[in-house]
């Protein structure tokens, strides 16, 4: 064999082996994809202490072909976060009995799986968004917010790896 046919030889090697590679990672991606994205298949919790804002999320998530399940403050979330893994929280600021500051830090020091945490408020202003975003909040969504900003929320999160995996 020539030093040609085999230096040949080397590179269809190597590059068969990074179509392997590809492959399995895109099958990998696939995978992925389809499971985050079947609409069933991710968790949503709804943490309010306000049934009329539970009542109007949870209508239109459910239009929007997601089934949430409703925690009332922040200690039934934690509760619930004992024996559920949820994909998404979408979670009230300011609740009586354990606030929605306290009840993220305490979701993110527990949880070997990061959600991803909404904040869901009435306060419009930067010093709340801050202290969102510092316990560990993903973004701050303004209640009441619309069904066209939901879905275009959860179709921005719902994609592959936008949901963090620990």
């Amino acid at each position: 064999m020539k030093v040609s046919d085999h230096q040949n030889y080397l590179k269809l090697e190597r590059f068969k082996r990074f179509q392997e590679k590809l492959f399995d990672h895109r099958r990998n991606s696939l995978a992925d994809y389809f499971s985050l994205n079947k609409k069933e298949s991710v968790k949503i919790l709804i943490v309010d202490d306000e049934k009329i804002h539970q009542l109007t999320l949870s209508s239109q998530l459910r239009r929007l072909g997601y089934h949430p399940e409703i925690a009332n403050n922040g200690r039934e979330a934690l509760a619930m976060f004992s024996g559920t893994h949820y994909n998404i929280v979408f979670m009230d600021v300011e609740m009586p009995i354990v606030d929605g500051i306290e009840a993220t830090k305490r979701i993110l020091e527990i949880k070997q799986h990061r959600p991803v945490i909404i904040g869901h408020t009435t306060l419009d202003t930067p010093q709340c968004y801050q202290l969102c975003t510092n316990a560990g909040m993903t973004t701050v969504l303004q209640k009441p917010a619309n069904e066209d900003t939901i879905k275009g929320l959860m179709e921005k999160i719902s994609k592959p790896f936008s949901v963090n995996k620990r």
